[in-house]
């Protein structure tokens, strides 16, 4: 780099006396704090070790509109381009495992434009490097600015960290860092509240042992949101109500708790039996019950009998699906129960009817 050193001055950064030294080139630098300034300002710019050939140059500021404070900016390494007092880029710092700055991800305010530089695919997550693993916690989020929002929320003391590319790779980013997230004994998904949002936590969370990945259901769209709303405590108690994850249709028996007991509803219809009644209490809604047996040994009998007695004794319909008969042998079967006769038999039925027909005869 031209120019040379000029003078020495104090640092309004670490507070120094002597170790910030003006340049030619129109900014100075605090070698006390390793801290890099404007010309004539004590706006923070990117660290002289991380400026590399072609890649963008901003200063360090917190984030106004965002909420997120220039001390938490500087902690994950993340600096910003103005405009007059206009914030037009965030240039997030990515490291590799080894702690070296090998990229820039940058966005363009307006219009949510994103390029990177560098090798962002060589690099860790996002905050990975300044937090050392095997903690109590670690916090996942989507996108750099919820990840520095999630740390200021909970008090600027929860190692918090960001995928590189969104939802989409969410599965991929978090199996190229396992071996970090699984150091922590706790690993928290706070992941944005949309469709797409949900279904990454939830694959992610399948890395990882039973119990171990909590996700956070968010009421609002993601952390910055609650920082930007000054949300602070709705947060906080979100995080510490975030459930294990387990997969679908497994329960954990603590989670049912006081419900195990509650008692659902269920009308109950005896049988016309009082030896089956004995043995089951009786017909109940929401359960199903099979009758089976040999060939010609009566299942269609008791069935009838059944729907007989249901239409007889409660005030509910039926319905009926006899695959092996028409509708005019279904009802003859029923009103047979009633009659106590084989109508469903045409000798019978005319028997029946001459017989009747007789007695009524001898009566007038």
């Amino acid at each position: 780099m031209s120019g040379k050193w000029l003078e020495r001055g104090a640092c309004p950064e670490c507070g120094s006396s002597d170790a910030n030294v003006s340049h030619s080139e129109g900014y100075s630098h605090c070698f006390s704090c390793d801290t890099h300034f404007k010309e004539g300002t004590d706006q923070v710019v990117v660290p002289m070790q991380n400026i590399k050939e072609g890649f963008t140059v901003g200063e360090l500021k917190g984030i106004d509109d965002r909420k997120i404070s220039k001390a938490t900016c500087k902690k994950f390494n993340t600096f910003v381009k103005t405009s007059g007092n206009t914030i037009t880029h965030h240039i997030y710092q990515y490291y590799d495992s080894k702690g070296e700055y090998v990229g820039n991800k940058v966005k363009q305010v307006e219009g949510k434009k994103y390029w990177s530089e560098g090798n962002i695919q060589n690099a860790g997550l996002f905050g990975q490097d300044i937090f050392t693993p095997r903690g109590k916690y670690v916090t996942v989020c989507e996108g750099e600015l919820d990840a520095m929002s999630a740390y200021e929320l909970l008090g600027s003391k929860w190692p918090t960290v960001s995928i590189k590319s969104g939802a989409q790779a969410a599965l991929r980013d978090c199996k190229s860092a396992f071996e970090y997230l699984n150091s922590f004994e706790n690993v928290v998904l706070c992941f944005d509240s949309d469709k797409p949002g949900r279904e990454a936590a939830e694959k992610v969370a399948q890395l990882f042992e039973p119990n171990k990945c909590r996700i956070i259901h968010l009421e609002y769209k993601d952390a910055n949101e609650y920082l930007k709303m000054n949300k602070r405590q709705k947060f906080t108690e979100e995080w510490w109500n975030a459930k294990p994850f387990t997969p679908a249709g497994i329960i954990n028996l603590d989670s049912l708790q006081d419900s195990l007991y509650d008692e659902a509803h269920f009308e109950t219809c005896l049988y016309p039996w009082s030896g089956l009644n004995d043995k089951t209490y009786g017909m109940r809604t929401g359960e199903l019950v099979t009758f089976t047996s040999g060939a010609g040994m009566g299942k269609s009998s008791i069935i009838r009998e059944l729907m007989h007695h249901l239409l007889k004794s409660t005030k509910d319909n039926i319905g009926v699906l006899a695959m092996e008969e028409s509708i005019r042998s279904t009802a003859f079967n029923i009103m047979a129960v009633e009659a106590n006769a084989r109508l469903y038999i045409k000798e019978v039925r005319d028997q029946l009817i001459r017989k009747t027909y007789s007695s009524f005869r001898k009566i007038h």
